[in-house]
């Protein structure tokens, strides 16, 4: 998902010249496995979630990996929180284009 804004979205719009309308049309195909991410999103999280239960070695990993980072006074991050990053940046992107849309003549 990351190469998909590092190395193709933020080039085109920077090449654009405005039209990011247009960059949004060419681009667009790429965020069908966001699509498939969200559509799977919760047989993930309930996948996750059997597994940390039936194997106490990925319990006790993330259990630390979330407490370790309050130690150091750094945000608690969990599995869960990173995988709803890529469901949540859908919808951003619709509202982004329509604000665009009432600001374009």
């Amino acid at each position: 998902f990351w190469s998909l804004h590092e190395e193709m979205l933020l080039p085109q719009l920077r090449e654009s010249e405005g039209n990011v309308g247009q960059v949004f049309s060419r681009v667009g195909i790429h965020f069908l496995p966001y699509v498939q991410f969200g559509q799977d999103y919760g047989d993930s999280i309930a996948t996750l979630k059997a597994a940390e239960q039936s194997n106490e070695k990925l319990a006790a990993f993330l259990k630390e990996s979330k407490e370790g980072r309050k130690a150091h006074s750094q945000p608690a991050l969990h599995v869960e929180a990173l995988m709803i990053t890529p469901v949540q940046r859908i919808p951003r992107y619709v509202l982004l284009m329509r604000e665009l849309q009432g600001l374009t003549p």
